[in-house]
């Protein structure tokens, strides 16, 4: 009788990152969802609540709050539309590294820059956590602490 070890002595929780063509079609999608807050239809946009995932967590946000804040901006730009809408913001270098395979998808460490350009130019980059299962998405820090 022999007993055979499984795996290959590696760090098996390694994932590949998602296809190239995911992350150029989230990159694009995000890019122009961002965008698109400045209107109350971009606001309650489903194709913009849908790059969030399901189990999106971020400083003790969800995804379910994230959308029905966005849902109550949406419904004071059309009763108000001269209320200052969101700034406007470009989204740029999206990329992702340090992949790691769940066996719930692959999540990945997101870098991205966020420029304003309204008095003056603030370009900053930040990092979030995303998930790819049949397409990227936001999954946010998972942390329950607003702080």
């Amino acid at each position: 009788m022999s007993l055979a070890a499984c795996g290959g002595g590696g760090n098996d929780q390694a994932g590949s990152p998602p296809p190239s063509s995911a992350v150029s079609t989230f990159s694009a999608a995000l890019a122009s969802g961002v965008a698109a807050l400045s209107s109350a239809a971009g606001l309650a946009s489903a194709a913009f609540a849908d790059l969030f995932d399901a189990n999106f967590l971020d400083a003790a946000r969800t995804k379910s709050s994230v959308t029905a804040a966005l849902a109550a901006e949406a419904s004071a730009a059309q009763v108000s539309p001269d209320l200052p809408a969101f700034p406007q913001v470009g989204m740029s270098n999206v990329s992702l590294s340090d992949c790691t395979n769940t066996g719930d998808g692959i999540v990945c460490t997101m870098t991205a820059t966020v420029t304003n350009a309204d008095v003056d130019t603030t370009s900053v980059t930040f990092t979030t956590k995303v998930r790819y299962t049949d397409k990227v998405r936001l999954l946010g820090d998972q942390s329950a602490s607003e702080s």
